[in-house]
């Protein structure tokens, strides 16, 4: 009789568990997927903190070496004007980069692009891309070279390299649970949004050096530090700057007035413009 007794109360119990309501398996699911989540990320947030301090002490023979290897790029040849400001666009590079141990001694390649976008890009390899919409958009040499400092920050601060960094230890975390083609959707999803604030940061960081670099080139003066800003924020639409929060730029609004706050802390005066080369736009 106790054997029966017995029997009774394993069979309940097993009846009980294949019974639970779907709702307890489904909310234990979710506890457990969101601490593998938050182990993941505190497990990424600690090795690319780790992954950003190694990369700042990388020789920057090293810094550059990795870059060009990462990552060739090869484009269409201009055409002869777009020669000439190239030609224009390095003499401004030489001149700048001479004001930084790190940059003076890198050959920088510039890059003229026909595209009417208005953007400069920095391109690891120690390439750096201007469009023909800048071209025609700034009026001056100031404003030019404020947007050419700013790429030279992102090489000076190694931002390239962090990236990839970010990439490769969130593919390394993510893959082997999602497998590959979810994992990189996964991925480029987590890029977006989860480090676009980091992201913006590095934007600013960018500016700051600019701004080191036009002081030492122009001296103490303001002229041309925030017209190419100007153009960009007048340009873009209500949408742009109410979802500037989800985009890994800052908004041009934001960054004029960040940099705005910096002249004026800075004390520097009005000054003077230095007119563009006069170069034949193809």
């Amino acid at each position: 009789m106790m054997l029966n007794n017995d029997k009774n109360r394993q069979v309940k119990l097993i009846e009980g568990d294949h019974n639970a309501p779907r709702e307890n398996l489904l909310l234990a699911f979710l506890k457990n997927f969101l601490a593998i989540l938050l182990g993941l990320g505190i497990v990424a947030a600690v090795l690319i903190s780790s992954a950003n301090l190694i990369i700042d002490i990388l020789p920057y023979s090293l810094d550059r070496s990795i870059q060009t290897t990462l990552q060739e790029i090869n484009f269409t040849k201009a055409k002869a004007e777009g020669n000439k400001i190239e030609a224009y666009l390095t003499e401004i590079i030489n001149r700048l980069k001479r004001h930084h141990e790190h940059l003076k001694d890198i050959d920088f390649q510039l890059i003229y692009d026909k595209s009417k976008d208005i953007n400069a890009y920095a391109i690891p390899g120690d390439k750096i891309l201007v469009t023909r919409g800048l071209w025609e958009t700034v009026k001056s040499e100031n404003e030019l070279a404020m947007v050419l400092a700013h790429e030279l920050g992102h090489f000076k601060l190694r931002h390239h390299l962090k990236a990839y960094g970010r990439v490769g230890i969130i593919m390394f975390l993510m893959v082997p649970f999602t497998g590959q083609d979810l994992g990189a959707e996964l991925i480029q999803m987590i890029l977006d949004n989860v480090v676009s604030g980091y992201q913006r940061q590095q934007e600013i960081a960018a500016d700051d050096f600019a701004l080191f670099l036009m002081q030492k080139e122009y001296g103490k003066q303001s002229a041309g530090l925030t017209s190419f800003f100007e153009k960009l924020s007048k340009k873009e639409n209500l949408a742009t700057k109410l979802l500037s929060h989800n985009s890994t730029h800052p908004s041009s609004e934001k960054r004029l007035d960040i940099i705005k706050d910096k002249i004026n802390n800075l004390g520097l005066k009005l000054g003077a413009l230095t007119p563009l080369k006069n170069i034949k736009k193809d």
